[in-house]
């Protein structure tokens, strides 16, 4: 068992040690991509490349990268009175929508309120039931309160 854990940390600091070597090489290679490149043409015509300053004399150019890249998307300004009528309209909606919201959030926390006190009257209806001086009329009574209270939970807590 305590091989296993030696074993796991030598492959973990192999592994370290390959990835600081990845990350060497990587920053090498970007100081590659930044050298810059001088052209040069010599008595006889031909043209020469090197990342070495020629000895002949030289005229400095900037040169536009390769791959720059331009939008072929115009621009669209539209500053006009329908825009701005657009965006009001747009604001207008929300601010209704967060005001619906709220009224539905309102009323779902009343309907939540209403059913814990007709929950609570249920309880307590359903307790004079089991009164030992309960008469035939009485449970009629009840009998009607309680069909009403499940008319109203069925109302206000589904």
């Amino acid at each position: 068992m305590h091989f296993q854990y030696i074993q796991s940390d030598m492959t973990l600091a192999l592994a370290l040690k390959i990835m600081l070597l990845i990350l060497f090489l990587f920053l090498l290679s970007m100081r590659a991509a930044h050298a810059e490149i001088y052209q040069w043409t010599d008595a006889e015509g031909n043209t020469h490349f090197s990342d070495q300053k020629p000895n002949v004399p030289f005229q400095r150019k900037e040169l536009k990268p390769i791959s720059s890249y331009e939008s072929v998307i115009p621009t669209i300004k539209d500053d006009s009175a329908a825009r701005q009528q657009r965006i009001e309209d747009r604001l207008e909606s929300k601010q209704e929508q967060r005001i619906e919201n709220e009224k539905i959030a309102i009323s779902d926390a009343k309907k939540a309120e209403l059913c814990k006190e007709v929950r609570i009257e249920y309880r307590q209806a359903g307790t004079r039931l089991s009164s030992p001086n309960v008469t035939l009329d009485d449970l009629s009574k009840i009998r009607k309160r309680i069909n009403d209270i499940n008319e109203r939970v069925k109302q206000y807590c589904y």
